[in-house]
């Protein structure tokens, strides 16, 4: 039956909705590390940070300081009051951070900078030592090193994601500036209307030319025999396309009929594009008349 939900479609909707943007999220973190990836604000110690890309933040609370857990609402003062004194760094990946602290103005981080913030310092606390300062480097190198890890491991998982959404999908495919002009979405209209014209029954239900090539959909609403009346659209549609771009045209059709209670509709759904079937814009092509079926099916269903 052609109202389907294939193996491929779901599969591309599980892909889609891993890489579907997140909303911004709000975060607390009273010590150890974070890595935030995406638009975020982080109440971090006794700082706020506006993440808008990627950022590594990390708190070291003051000594004497326990961990805080999160009130009922993540800005709230007694969170805050609590992190008092805490040790906030923040190193800049990818698009921007800006830290806010009571009594300073807002610290702009932009990609590939670090920005750490210190509580003052005790009265008669002893200097920093050049050991000790060595060892603070070293200790943030290796952070650094495996913030670099998180992030290559966060692209290669994104990747992988896109890759296995354009095998199935295929990849969108802009409109060329040589194509045919009887296919641009102009020309494509008006050609499918005169056409429409001399056939019964028969009407546009959709028509896609957001991408090369125009995908339509076309109803039919008589009384003949599906082989028919099906064939008798193919032949039209195809005889037009090649007609109008004579060699190296292919094109792609779909014959659907849909049954809901006593509704019943039939559609012819088709693409034509220069290449061949097997090439990316084939491909691409097949994708969106299986998704322009799928759409007609919901909206009877929806009725």
């Amino acid at each position: 039956m052609p109202w389907r939900a294939g193996a491929a479609v779901l599969a591309a909707a599980a892909a889609l909705w891993l890489l579907w943007p997140r909303p911004p999220a709000v975060l607390v973190l009273a010590g150890g590390a974070q890595w935030v990836d995406g638009d975020a604000r982080v109440a971090a110690g006794d700082v706020v940070v506006d993440v808008a890309g990627q950022a590594w933040i990390q708190v070291e609370p003051a000594a004497g300081v326990g961990r805080v857990g999160a009130s009922e609402g993540p800005m709230t003062k007694t969170v805050l009051a609590g992190l008092a004194g805490a040790a906030v760094t923040v190193a800049v990946y990818e698009g921007t951070a800006v830290v806010r602290r009571d009594g300073a103005e807002p610290v702009v981080v932009p990609a590939g900078h670090t920005e750490r913030t210190r509580p003052a310092a005790a009265p008669g606390a002893p200097p920093v030592t050049a050991v000790a300062a060595q060892a603070e480097v070293t200790r943030l190198e290796g952070e650094l090193a495996a913030a670099k890890q998180a992030l290559a491991e966060s692209e290669f998982s994104g990747a992988l994601a896109r890759g296995q959404l354009a095998a199935m999908q295929g990849t969108p495919s802009p409109w060329p500036e040589d194509a045919p002009a009887a296919l641009r979405p102009e020309a494509f209209r008006a050609g499918l209307e005169a056409q429409l014209a001399e056939l019964p029954d028969v009407s546009v239900a959709e028509l896609d030319c957001a991408e090369y090539p125009c995908v339509a959909a076309l109803h039919y609403t008589g009384t003949a025999e599906e082989r028919e009346w099906s064939q008798q659209l193919r032949d039209a549609m195809q005889d037009w396309l090649r007609a109008s771009v004579p060699g190296g045209l292919s094109v792609s059709v779909n014959t659907s009929r849909f049954d809901q209670g006593d509704a019943s509709e039939a559609y012819v759904i088709f693409g034509g594009y220069e290449g061949e079937r097997e090439s990316d814009v084939g491909q691409r092509t097949d994708f969106r008349i299986d998704a322009m079926v799928d759409q007609l099916g919901e909206q009877l269903r929806q009725r």
